[in-house]
């Protein structure tokens, strides 16, 4: 929202306070997307071959196990740099791996230029189908399939915690089905007692009038 790009976001740099409070720290990286784009260039990145497998911040890169792939090209950035970042973040909650494992950061980057990561919903199939989306879009390889901007990342994990339809998701009509039962489950339930009830109630005043 203040046009400003953390490039490095990563568990490592998410602090979590004691009462829910959240944190980001380490802006080494940051940038200001209205600034000249100077500081990031092929020439900063230096060898990916070269012998740093730490898994720390390599000068004006960023993580390679969190970072896209435009990012590792040197690309400009813009805010989905840190849209596929937090995307990633929330795939290695969600696996308990980053995308491109934990090991050497020269293996993660060639991991990274091969192709994606393997989806979440492989790794981990007891997570729910939507939030597998949201994750899925947040680091698709092409910027322009990603959200455009953090809050709208944001706008759709708040949705999910609530129950209600994805706006980046296309559901198939047992899907919706599905998806009303659950949000509206307690009422159904209310619902479902209150008819029997009354079709109990129908058929003893029924039988009573017959008998009469």
């Amino acid at each position: 929202a203040r046009g400003i790009v953390h490039r490095d976001i990563k568990p490592d740099n998410i602090m979590i306070g004691g009462f829910g409070e959240t944190v980001l720290i380490d802006w080494g990286l940051a940038k200001e997307l209205a600034a000249p784009d100077a500081d990031l260039g092929a020439a900063d990145l230096g060898d990916a071959s070269a012998p740093l497998d730490d898994g720390l911040t390599r000068l004006g890169a960023g993580t390679a196990q969190y970072m896209p792939p435009e990012q590792g090209r040197g690309d400009a950035p813009d805010a989905r740099v840190d849209v596929y970042a937090v995307g990633a973040t929330l795939y290695h909650l969600l696996t308990g791996a980053p995308p491109y494992g934990d090991g050497a950061a020269t293996a993660a980057r060639q991991a990274l230029h091969d192709g994606p990561p393997r989806p979440v919903a492989e790794l981990a199939p007891e997570v729910p189908a939507e939030l597998a989306d949201i994750v899925a879009r947040a680091m698709a390889r092409g910027r322009a399939v990603r959200y455009a901007r953090a809050e709208e990342l944001a706008d759709e994990l708040r949705r999910f915690l609530t129950g209600q339809l994805l706006r980046s998701r296309r559901y198939r009509p047992g899907e919706l089905v599905r998806h009303f039962a659950r949000r509206y489950r307690a009422a159904l339930r209310i619902g479902a007692v209150a008819l029997l009830v009354l079709v109990a109630g129908a058929v003893l005043s029924l039988v009573r009038i017959a008998r009469e």
